[in-house]
């Protein structure tokens, strides 16, 4: 059984390889937004249509002792979002998540979590505009608090639509136990824009 240390956070796995992750996350998400991008061509009047694709921006506060203690009382977060064509549940709809949380977006320093999820937007309504729903999401996060680790998470939360293209939502974002720095436990709220 290997040892973990504070660089290291899997056997042979230390904090170069969480940094190479988090570039090729980078790396994978710039690919799929122009894979987006293209799968959706429309080469109409307006271009580029981007159907599916979603650039949200918010504040999550941490509810961790561990967070509170080694970063500030809010963190900044940036995520993009990907539509799935089909989902699992009558009146929703499914996408694949990348979220950055840190004290500084763009940033990747002490203090971070990326997470890939599989989410399900459920809404009340069929149709009409200003649906509510919730959100439900699982995956993976990888997190840089005094040391690397990689978590499994949860999401939760609600949302309203404020237009065909905009929308609000409240989500807590929960993660397992790190070797050493607790958990990555926050609750956020987010504004989001839907192409």
């Amino acid at each position: 059984m290997s040892k973990t240390t504070g660089t290291e956070t899997l056997p042979g796995l230390g904090r170069d390889w969480i940094s190479k992750m988090k570039t090729t996350l980078m790396a994978l998400t710039a690919v799929m937004i122009s894979g987006v991008a293209s799968a959706n061509s429309n080469f109409q009047d307006s271009g580029v249509n981007l159907e599916g694709f979603v650039v949200k921006l918010g504040l999550a506060f941490p509810i961790d002792n561990t967070l509170k203690n080694n970063l500030s009382s809010n963190i900044n977060s940036l995520g993009l979002e990907f539509g799935i064509s089909s989902s699992y549940a009558k009146n929703s709809e499914a996408f694949l998540g990348l979220d950055y949380y840190g004290k500084n977006v763009g940033q990747f320093s002490k203090g971070s979590l990326t997470a890939v999820t599989y989410n399900t937007r459920l809404f009340k309504e069929a149709d009409g505009a200003r649906r509510s729903y919730t959100l439900l999401g699982i995956g993976l996060g990888f997190t840089d608090i005094t040391s690397s680790d990689t978590v499994y998470l949860l999401k939760g939360g609600f949302g309203k639509e404020l237009s065909d293209h905009t929308f609000i939502e409240a989500v807590g974002t929960f993660s397992s136990k790190t070797a050493n720095d607790g958990s990555f436990n926050t609750i956020g709220l987010y504004f989001g824009y839907r192409f």
